[in-house]
């Protein structure tokens, strides 16, 4: 089962799913008055795109550097 999962890298860090090359890309300004309410229209519109995004590719096998959870 699929799972958005944090990624980071040298050049890149952010959400991505953990079972294809799917990647949370938002450039938008935050939207909202407070703080709270723009972490929360981030969080709500990186799941609606994680929720609706068709994995591309099949997993990968493990031995072929699969994205793994940062720590």
């Amino acid at each position: 089962m699929r799972q958005m999962i944090w990624v980071k890298s040298e050049h890149w860090q952010g959400w991505a799913c953990s079972e294809c090359d799917w990647a949370f890309d938002d450039d938008d300004p935050p939207e909202g008055d407070t703080i709270n309410e723009m972490a929360r229209n981030y969080v709500s519109k990186r799941d609606k795109a994680f929720a609706s995004h068709v994995c591309s590719e099949p997993p990968k096998k493990k031995d072929e550097g699969r994205r793994t959870k940062d720590k």
